[in-house]
């Protein structure tokens, strides 16, 4: 049965054959499909279709179309479907929503699952606890291996994930954890106390998303159990929730170094309007700063006048500062998010950034004197292409130790790393690669003048 048969028993209610059809394919096939629907198909699907399937679909659908589901749908119905949706995603839908609304979906939401969510809002934006799951299975240590194997299937379809389970104490404090590979060869009486992994890793619901990530990353985990302060099981993460994680943090991180203002969804959903307020504060802020290239310019008339050939190298020589800048603060930023470099490695980053620099500044160097003295217009001018290799030079150390340090210098405030971007790293280097160059320019080509 082909996906294109969907629309066909949708508009025909076949709720029968469409049930096949949808547990014949992949839910994210079927989101897919779902997602190239008029919105009155999709309203229509929602409001008569499977909720305990709709809840895992509505998950994989994108924010917008939620939101428009969401405006279509009364809070009675939008309700009964969260029901169904795993609390960590519906964390991430109604976090969005105003708290009017908010209140309004979650009064027909029963009193144990309201407190659940609320409890998950009031963690801080961007912590583990605002991002975990409660759809996990928890037991106690002195029930056996078939008691267990009871508890697994009167959770089925409750729990998120199968695969982990976690055994508490009854005021709920984290002692263990068993597989449910553990409990499939266990004998029937067996403890879990004695099948049972006593050394857990967990994180708190406090830490923030990105350290989360790199304790996955380390461990190579599939989950995680979050925990409060006192070591009480609050929580549940998996992988694909730090996928989420990471591919938003990543996403950031690029907007900000591009002097963008990071915009949470798809970037042909987010209207021209949001994304040109996001863009036009860098654009101001660097409209003001480059006056400060012209100011220095300005201030060396009378060499430019005398030496008007100096002005073909300007665009090069800015071009080369923001370029080397630009390279060193993309390696830290990134040696800061996997690499655990942080506002301690300032002499490292100096060295390496110098050692570099010095090799292609080395290179960039006789490059430039080549060209320069045998493919450009003042071929055979050796002061000149000396004056701007030398440039070049200085300028590639100057910019790629200023593009290392910086994201440190950030750490060192508190600040994210990736604030420090790329069209600021280009205004200062661009500062100073025309001071250097007009300052070796008047002291080696000044007695030609």
């Amino acid at each position: 049965m082909e996906l294109a048969q969907f629309e066909d028993l949708l508009m025909q209610a076949n709720f029968e054959q469409l049930t096949v059809l949808c547990h014949e394919h992949n839910i994210v096939d079927i989101a897919e499909y779902v997602e190239s629907l008029d919105i009155s198909q999709i309203v229509y699907l929602f409001k008569h279709f499977d909720l305990q399937y709709l809840g895992e679909l509505f998950s994989y659908l994108s924010l917008n179309t939620r939101n428009r589901i969401k405006d279509l749908l009364t809070s009675k119905e939008l309700s009964d479907l969260l029901d169904h949706v795993y609390t960590d995603d519906v964390i991430e839908f109604i976090s969005q929503l105003p708290l009017t609304n908010v209140k309004e979906i979650l009064s027909f939401t029963e009193l144990e699952r309201r407190k659940q969510i609320y409890e998950l809002l009031g963690y801080p934006k961007y912590s583990a606890g605002s991002i975990m799951s409660k759809d996990y299975i928890e037991m106690g240590k002195y029930i056996n291996v078939l008691n267990a194997a009871q508890v697994i299937k009167e959770h089925e379809g409750l729990a998120e994930f199968m695969d982990i389970y976690y055994i508490t104490d009854r005021d709920g404090i984290l002692e263990g954890i068993v597989s449910v590979r553990d409990i499939l060869f266990a004998p029937d009486l067996e403890l879990l106390e004695n099948i049972m992994t006593t050394d857990v890793i967990s994180v708190n619901a406090f830490d923030h998303q990105e350290d989360v990530a790199k304790e996955f990353s380390k461990y190579d985990f599939s989950f995680l159990p979050v925990v409060d302060n006192i070591n009480r099981l609050v929580g549940l993460l998996s992988a694909d929730d730090i996928i989420d994680v990471v591919e938003d943090e990543a996403t950031e991180d690029i907007h900000k170094m591009g002097g963008i203002s990071w915009i949470k969804g798809g970037y042909l959903d987010t209207p021209a309007k949001l994304i040109a307020t996001k863009r036009v504060g860098w654009l101001l802020i660097l409209t003001v700063a480059y006056t400060i290239s012209s100011w220095i310019i300005t201030g060396y008339d009378d060499l430019l006048t005398a030496l008007p050939s100096l002005m073909i190298f300007v665009p090069l020589l800015m071009d080369t500062a923001g370029d080397a800048g630009s390279q060193s603060l993309a390696m830290v930023v990134r040696g800061i998010a996997v690499d655990k470099v942080d506002k301690t490695f300032y002499k490292q980053v100096l060295y390496k950034e110098f050692g570099v620099s010095l090799i292609a500044g080395a290179f960039l160097f006789a490059g430039n004197f080549i060209r320069i003295m045998f493919f450009s217009i003042n071929a055979g001018d050796a002061p000149l292409a000396f004056v701007v290799s030398l440039t070049v030079f200085f300028v590639v150390i100057i910019s790629k130790i200023i593009g290392g340090l910086l994201p440190l210098v950030a750490l060192s405030f508190n600040q994210d790393p990736a604030v420090m971007a790329s069209p600021l790293i280009t205004t200062i280097s661009d500062s100073i690669s025309l001071i250097i160059y007009f300052t070796l320019a008047t002291l080696i080509l000044g007695g030609s003048i």
